[in-house]
């Protein structure tokens, strides 16, 4: 889906959510919308960004899939600081971008380039790209790899990558046994440690025409959430189809659960399968399609505690030791947040027309 660009709407505005006296929440929290961009403009070209990633000093790093380039937008002014978009098989250049990780304590950029299997590094001053080198993936046969994360190994300095192996399947198939598998790369691109963890999904695969068709979204499957300890030894790893986030080290070993019992079971609707799937999708797939939306849409680690983002766009906030809820807001809007940081959410919003970048700021009191 690529938006035509005709203007810019960027809006900075004050646009409080207030948590009433009333409220059980044990701390309150004041977000305000700070900027909106939208695709449908002339100063930044932008046609469907899948990833977000924020550098040290808050300016946004974002992949555009459509065009195959990379943005860098100032968070201050919302203004483009730089295009790259070197396409090519040549250092420095890529074919298709799929991924990104951003190393924010080193403004070190990681691009994984899904056509050639390989990493491309850059490193980002003043929020513009300079290329450093690339190396190749290992890649496994019938799987499909995506950069996750950089962790730290054990008694070690010494910096990995979490990756991310999605397999594939034969055709015309439930894939109700389908298992994401984490694995540990290094910075030359080899597999240390095949299988971290394992997980289970919920998908279905079908043959169409001459190609295949892959369908994961909700409410048909929950997706699979890791999220890293930057430079540490842990990550956070949960699944929507159940109430609870596992705290794993880096030799898989589960260090800690949070339940998130307080997370209610909702029913899939007719207006929600409609949003996702046509008519003629819904009869191929009306015996796999849940009778309950999964738990949770995503959730995130900051220093504030563990957020996590319902399918009704409910924001929850996390105390990291009690588990317990600190707070509870909705945002009011369909936002799909991708990063949040001390003091900033950032995410995308969809529509049939256009998307936009959204950044709220927010304050704990």
């Amino acid at each position: 889906m690529i938006f035509r660009s005709k203007f810019i709407r960027i809006f900075v505005f004050l646009f409080l959510f207030s948590q009433d006296s009333a409220s059980q929440n044990s701390v309150s929290i004041n977000f305000s919308k700070s900027l909106e961009i939208s695709s449908t403009n002339d100063d930044i070209l932008f046609g469907y960004l899948n990833h977000l990633q924020i550098d040290s000093h808050g300016n946004i790093i974002a992949n555009d899939w459509s065009s195959k380039s990379l943005l860098s937008i100032d968070i201050n002014s919302g203004k483009l600081i730089q295009v790259y978009d070197s396409q090519g098989r040549g250092p420095g250049e890529f074919l298709q971008p799929s991924t990104l990780f951003l190393d924010s304590i080193k403004d070190s950029l990681y691009v994984y380039d899904s056509s050639r299997l390989k990493i491309l590094c850059f490193n980002l001053i003043e929020g513009k790209f300079h290329y450093s080198r690339e190396f190749t993936v290992t890649s496994k046969p019938l799987s499909f790899p995506s950069i996750f994360s950089l962790v730290k190994e054990k008694n070690s300095d010494n910096l990995s990558f979490l990756f991310r192996y999605k397999t594939s399947y034969s055709p015309n198939i439930n894939l109700s046994g389908a298992v994401d598998k984490l694995s540990l790369v290094n910075k030359e691109g080899r597999i240390k440690r095949d299988n971290l963890v394992s997980v289970q999904m919920d998908e279905a695969f079908v043959r169409q025409g001459g190609g295949s068709i892959s369908v994961r979204t909700n409410p048909l499957g929950a997706k699979t959430v890791f999220r890293p300890v930057l430079h540490g030894t842990k990550f956070f790893l949960g699944n929507g189809r159940f109430n609870i986030i596992q705290v794993i080290d880096i030799d898989g070993e589960v260090l800690d659960e949070i339940n998130l019992d307080f997370l209610e079971e909702k029913k899939v609707t007719d207006e929600i399968i409609n949003s996702y799937l046509s008519e003629s999708y819904q009869d191929r797939f009306s015996d796999l399609i849940n009778e309950y939306l999964p738990y949770y849409k995503d959730f995130f680690i900051s220093e504030k505690g563990i957020w996590v983002q319902t399918h009704d766009n409910e924001l929850f906030l996390i105390d990291y030791d009690s588990h317990e809820v600190l707070n509870k807001t909705n945002l009011g809007s369909n936002l799909d947040i991708k990063h949040i940081s001390e003091n900033r959410i950032y995410g995308l919003e969809n529509s049939e027309y256009e998307q936009k970048i959204i950044v709220y700021n927010y304050k704990l009191n």
